[in-house]
């Protein structure tokens, strides 16, 4: 049968781009184009064939063929999640009908593959065959004689990591051992692993769905390098298997226990045994994240009987909603859902796999303001957490709360083709925590707002800018409205950082006309983003240059602007400049964003409003001190900390407006002026009214802001 994706394939020549926009991040336009005129063909739709078809679905590709002869049965829905009980005694015929691009087989004999892989090798048509086997599985690649890698900078994905398989008895399993030392007399090995061999045939007639969707998404992965040429194939051999999940004392259970018993989790049943298997039903599990892991992470839940039974159940909860292109790989979620909150979505679509769960979707950010919700009492009813989040601090967060009741927590991320897994017990393994968040190759902060001297440096600025100005200062706003000890929580960070904060927090409460930066119009947006840029790209360049001058010398008689201290050179603003028209039509825009006002992506009018915009003229002051590195900065800060002078009367005279942009607070020592403005800070906070929630703006979700 041949399928065309529903997805917006690309055989037209045009890549549908808030569709496909991850996607783009990691392979490119070239490669995406390639995608969209191949034509895949999956033979075997057990569970693995189902999941490289749903991977593969989802790329872009122009078709997929799906071809079975063989009959659903009731072990196909411990790994298939297209199939419920209603197609158990099903015909699932499918007919071959067109030559493909490439060709991947599963649930295949070695006759067939070796078939197979000749036509297609002489036919110059890519060639794959993946397979699993309980709790082992292989991956072949055959690409042909003349293909080309245009891009071979490529990582695989990560192994997954399985926990708890139950050792599975069988009279087969000598036989087997025999064969393979008949086998090993030809070929002789140095040491043949008996033990490894028999923990195969244990479990050779399991299917399992987390096996499934590992191999799935690399044999997936491996279409993908065929179809586009985009990094290195396979070569040419994967043999994985995760026999380390046995039991280590070698002990097994009665034969009985690994019977079928005409339910959907019998071929799971095959390698874990009953016993297992209602633990699993028996399980609460509390998953955090609802989106492209989220989504896997359900879909494997429901298929093994996680939270399945009387007792059990899955909490679920993720504050975001379904938007266009979270569908090229957020499976559970369709067109129809767009606007749609993803955990209620997700909740649904599972329960449809498999009816038995027991599930529970919120809407709550994980963070101090949900402990009332996911207090004491809720963690000490869990049985474990999953983690399915995409920034450090609330896996930081999460992994705090899970050490605190001693609950076990899984957690998983990806970065383009690359991912990673972790099973965190605490007490027993390395917390996530700050070790893990850490790294010894970052990016100095004197280094990066100042000296920056690598292409990195411009790009990870760039990003703190946004997450500042965009996400993380509407957030603080959020927080101060909603938390009465928002203040007193702030202030524990020390002077450096509450000023920062709650500066930030007071200007954008306040009006433009009272002296804050809180836009009433759509001009208003435009008239700040073009103070910022002239703040960014000329006043604190020209502030950087007046402390450290073009010709200053060191102590040593050097120049001070060499090796890695490149001078830099203030801009002028340009309206007939592209880049400069640009960067105001996205800040005006994503300001307006954050503040609820419609943006426009009219150059002639944006040009037109900056006509009337007043820049305000600029002095660079003797008084800044611009630390050289992050050293000197700590020690300013900490000897500022220990200072308990008092202030001198009438200081309050000599502040600047608030909403004055000076340079960032954590690069400058703090004063007593500071002091000062900090508590005038305290009390403006205090008297505001309330109002005036804010909507922060994901780095990831920019792009239809900006476009």
């Amino acid at each position: 049968e041949i399928m065309k994706p529903s997805t917006p394939h690309l055989g037209t020549g045009e890549i549908d781009e808030g569709f496909y926009s991850r996607q783009l991040y990691v392979l490119g336009h070239e490669a995406m184009h390639r995608m969209g005129t191949a034509e895949v063909l999956i033979a075997g739709m057990k569970g693995l064939g189902v999941e490289i078809a749903k991977n593969v679905i989802l790329s872009g590709v122009k078709s997929v063929t799906v071809q079975d002869e063989g009959q659903a049965e009731w072990s196909d829905l411990s790994s298939q999640k297209g199939l419920t009980s209603s197609y158990s005694t099903a015909s699932d015929n499918r007919s071959l009908k067109d030559l493909q691009n490439v060709v991947v087989l599963t649930d295949s004999s070695l006759d067939d593959q070796k078939r197979f892989g000749d036509f297609c090798h002489e036919r110059g048509i890519r060639f794959i065959v993946a397979d699993t086997r309980g709790l082992c599985g292989q991956l072949f690649c055959d690409f042909g004689e003349e293909f080309e890698v245009l891009d071979r900078d490529g990582e695989m994905p990560a192994t997954l990591m399985i926990d708890r398989i139950t050792k599975v008895p069988t009279p087969d399993a000598d036989l087997l051992l025999n064969l393979v030392k008949e086998l090993n007399s030809d070929s002789k090995l140095e040491e043949l692993d008996e033990a490894a061999v028999r923990s195969f045939s244990y479990t050779a007639r399991g299917d399992l769905a987390p096996m499934n969707a590992f191999f799935g998404g690399i044999a997936a992965q491996e279409v993908i390098k065929a179809c586009s040429g985009k990094f290195t194939p396979l070569q040419q051999w994967l043999y994985f298997d995760a026999l380390e999940c046995l039991p280590e004392d070698g002990g097994c259970l009665e034969e009985s226990s690994f019977s079928s018993v005409r339910t959907r989790y019998d071929a799971q049943i095959r390698v874990f045994g009953s016993e297992f298997q209602q633990k699993l039903l028996m399980q609460k599990y509390f998953l955090v994240g609802a989106g492209a892991i989220g989504c896997e992470l359900l879909k494997n839940f429901a298929l093994i009987g996680l939270g399945a039974g009387e007792e059990g159940h899955i909490t679920v909860t993720d504050m975001d909603y379904i938007e266009r292109s979270n569908l090229n790989r957020q499976f559970l979620f369709r067109s129809k859902d767009i606007g749609k909150p993803k955990s209620e979505v997700a909740a649904k679509a599972v329960a449809r796999m498999n009816p038995q769960i027991n599930i529970t979707a919120h809407q709550n950010r994980l963070d101090p303001d949900s402990e009332g919700v996911y207090d004491y009492s809720f963690f000490m009813g869990l049985d474990g957490v999953a983690a399915a989040l995409d920034n450090v601090e609330a896996r930081v967060y999460l992994d705090k709360r899970c050490v605190l009741y001693q609950k076990p927590m899984l957690e998983g991320g990806t970065l383009g083709s690359k991912g990673h897994t972790l099973v965190v017990v605490p007490h027993l393994t390395e917390s996530y925590g700050p070790a893990k968040t850490s790294s010894g190759n970052g990016i100095p902060l004197c280094t990066l707002k100042n000296f920056p001297h690598r292409i990195e440096h411009t790009l990870q600025w760039a990003r703190d800018q946004f997450e500042g100005l965009f996400k993380q200062t509407p957030e603080n706003v959020n927080h101060f409205l909603r938390d009465p000890k928002f203040i007193e929580r702030t202030l524990a960070h020390g002077d450096a950082e509450a000023l920062e904060i709650l500066g930030g927090v007071w200007s954008s409460l306040q009006e433009t006309g009272a002296g804050g930066q809180r836009p009433q119009s759509w001009e208003d947006c435009v008239s700040w983003a073009r103070c910022k840029w002239e703040t960014l790209y000329n006043n604190d360049i020209c502030q950087l240059l007046h402390c450290f001058p073009p010709a200053e010398v060191t102590a040593s008689g050097l120049p001070f602007w060499s090796g890695t201290k490149r001078c830099p050179h203030p801009l002028r603003f340009d309206p007939n400049n592209t880049t400069h028209m640009e960067f105001v039509m996205a800040a005006a825009n994503l300001y307006g964003q954050i503040y609820g006002i419609k943006g426009r992506r009219d150059v002639a009018a944006i040009r037109k409003t900056l006509e009337k915009v007043q820049v305000p003229a600029f002095s660079p002051k003797s008084s800044v001190k611009i630390h050289l590195t992050d050293k000197e900065m700590e020690e300013d800060r900490k000897k500022e900390a220990d200072d308990t002078g008092k202030l001198a009367s009438g200081a309050f005279d000599s502040f600047p407006p608030l909403n004055v942009i000076a340079p960032h607070p954590r690069l400058l020592s703090v004063s007593s002026a500071d002091k000062a403005r900090l508590a005038e800070l305290k009390g403006k906070l205090s008297s505001l009214n309330g109002s005036g929630q804010m909507y922060p703006v994901d780095f990831e979700k920019v792009g239809r802001w900006v476009q």
